[in-house]
């Protein structure tokens, strides 16, 4: 009994895994874990038996007809389309965390809300993004703008299926199966990208099967993707407006590239996995319409700029250090000015100085062991903070 209570927690940590992985806010990884549990308890199973049904029966689409259930079930107890919609999202999600995809069919589950629009990303916004990112999110960054892939097949790739490859003279060939159509796709790294993998594989010291892994050894996630590209976006310094900023907008960039050089349209759908007729495959044009486009692509651009940007930031620093010193001479200089000032202004003795500033901010006091009681004195906030620079000035002094 004992045993099958550790199992069922141990079933149940998957859950807690996801959440904890995939969303950095405490209240949403709460929603996410109830949402998800509240899923499970429908169904009557559990994350292990979910994950190994999909596996085992992908072309049954067991995980769309539950979701689909689940969805509507919400909306017939009073739940709004948004929340159902939200709480379906939670659940692929989660799938997608233990690495399967649940594609739906046309108008089978479509959001409420309407749908933001991307950013659409032009060269110099990726330079200053991978400029901008840590060397894991550079090299997530070129691959995706190399390659043209949905994040999915990016994130899934295996450390052994490329290390072995960026040996050669780019651009390298990568073929994949994709995941969401099952299609192959031939597809290419630059030299940029190549580069700055090589740099980030070899500052790795985990032993993680992933080429993009995280701490905990597993592979990143689509939200944790979508939030290193945000984030070097607004560290570059660019604004979105009301625009969204993910992973797809790389993906975007590069099919609007290829087209704009003139490459065919099958060719381009087999370079990014986009589906196309079967007897496309078999040509043999594909590596000739990567090199048309890669002036579009410009990889040597980014890495100049890179280089450049390096260069600009090695200035700039050195500028910032002897502006703070001028700084601090300045703050200097004017302190000593003030009280040079003071002193002209009351030409007073010490003594005078302090007891006419006692005086001024104590109305009522004890004089030669006396109280008297002396008239309210009107003072300016520029004479009173005068007054009481100077005196602590005195004080010091002494």
């Amino acid at each position: 009994m004992q045993s099958a209570t550790i199992h069922k927690k141990q079933k149940m940590d998957m859950v807690d895994e996801w959440a904890s992985s995939s969303y950095r806010r405490e209240t949403q990884q709460r929603v996410a874990v109830n949402r998800v549990r509240e899923y499970l308890a429908f169904t009557g199973t559990d994350p292990e038996q979910l994950i190994k049904e999909q596996r085992s029966k992908p072309d049954d689409r067991p995980g769309q007809r539950r979701i689909l259930a689940f969805y509507r079930g919400l909306q017939e107890e009073g739940k709004s389309a948004i929340s159902a919609f939200n709480t379906a999202k939670f659940i692929r999600s989660f799938y997608s965390y233990y690495g399967i995809s649940l594609p739906f069919r046309p108008n089978e589950l479509e959001s409420p809300m309407p749908k933001m629009k991307d950013y659409p990303l032009e060269l110099h916004h990726i330079q200053g993004m991978i400029y901008a990112a840590n060397l894991r999110g550079k090299a997530l960054m070129l691959v995706l703008e190399s390659t043209g892939l949905r994040v999915g097949d990016v994130t899934k790739l295996l450390r052994k299926d490329v290390e072995p490859l960026l040996d050669k003279d780019p651009p390298i060939d990568l073929e994949l199966c994709t995941e969401k159509e099952r299609i192959p796709a031939h597809t290419f790294l630059h030299k940029a990208a190549v580069e700055v993998l090589k740099e980030y594989l070899a500052s790795r010291t985990d032993s993680s099967q992933w080429l993009f892994s995280t701490d905990n050894g597993r592979h990143l996630s689509t939200p944790e993707a979508d939030r290193m590209v945000k984030t070097a976006f607004k560290k570059a310094g660019f604004e979105s407006g009301n625009l969204r900023v993910r992973t797809h907008c790389l993906r975007k960039f590069t099919i609007g590239r290829l087209q704009d050089a003139g490459v065919e349209e099958n060719l381009w759908k087999m370079i990014v996995g986009k589906k196309v007729p079967e007897a496309a495959y078999s040509s043999n044009k594909i590596r000739e319409a990567y090199l048309t486009a890669l002036s579009k692509l410009d990889p040597t651009s980014l890495n100049n700029n890179h280089a450049k940007l390096t260069d600009l930031e090695t200035k700039v620093g050195g500028l910032e250090k002897e502006n703070n010193r001028l700084r601090l001479e300045l703050n200097e200089l004017k302190t000593k000015k003030t009280l040079e000032f003071l002193m002209d202004l009351f030409n007073k003795e010490k003594k005078e100085v302090l007891d006419e500033a006692f005086k001024k901010s104590v109305p009522a006091s004890a004089v030669n062991g006396k109280r008297v009681t002396m008239e309210p004195v009107k003072i300016e906030g520029g004479e009173l903070l005068a007054l009481k620079a100077l005196a602590r000035a005195f004080l010091k002094l002494q």
